[in-house]
C-alpha cells in the first residue's frame, strides 16, 4: 500500500486517510521517507540498453513433431476395458456356480426352529435381595 501511496495510485479517500495517519505516526512517516529516498535513487540511475544477445534466437523448425498421445486416449483404455470384462466374467461364473450348488453345500445339520420358551438359566447361589424361605 505504501508504494501505491507514493505513486498516487490510491483513491482520494485512501490518500487522505494515509496522510492523516502519517501526520500522527512518526514510525510510518519515517517509513514513507525511506521509501521516497529509495524511489529517488532508483530513478536517478542511468538506463542501460539491453545487449544484442539478450534475446535468444529460436531457429525455424523444418519439421513439426508428432503430437504426443494423451493419457486419456483410446489405446490405454482398451486394456482397461479388457481387464474389466474379464473380472465381470469371472464374477458371473462364481455367482452362477454358487446358485447352482456346484461349488458344494454345507453338510446337513439339524437346526431347531420355532422354539418359544427360553432356555433354562442356571444360577448358583441366591440372588441379591432374595429372601430365603425358612420352614416354620
Amino acid at each position: 500500500m505504501i508504494s501505491s501511496y507514493l505513486d498516487s495510485a490510491l483513491s482520494n479517500k485512501d490518500m487522505e486517510q494515509i496522510d492523516f495517519h502519517i501526520a500522527s505516526c512518526d514510525f510510518c512517516a519515517q517509513e514513507i521517507d525511506e521509501f521516497r529516498a529509495v524511489v529517488g535513487v532508483l530513478r536517478a540511475m542511468p538506463t542501460v540498453p539491453a545487449p544484442r544477445n539478450f534475446v535468444i534466437p529460436v531457429p525455424a523448425r523444418s519439421w513439426i513433431p508428432e503430437p504426443s498421445r494423451s493419457w486419456w486416449s483410446p489405446a490405454p483404455l482398451l486394456g482397461l476395458r479388457a481387464a474389466a470384462a474379464g473380472a465381470a466374467i469371472a464374477l458371473a461364473v462364481v455367482f452362477a456356480g454358487d446358485l447352482s450348488g456346484a461349488l458344494g453345500s454345507a453338510p446337513d445339520v439339524p437346526i431347531q426352529v420355532g422354539r418359544t420358551e427360553p432356555a433354562p438359566l442356571i444360577i448358583s447361589g441366591t440372588p441379591a435381595g432374595a429372601e430365603k424361605s425358612v420352614p416354620v
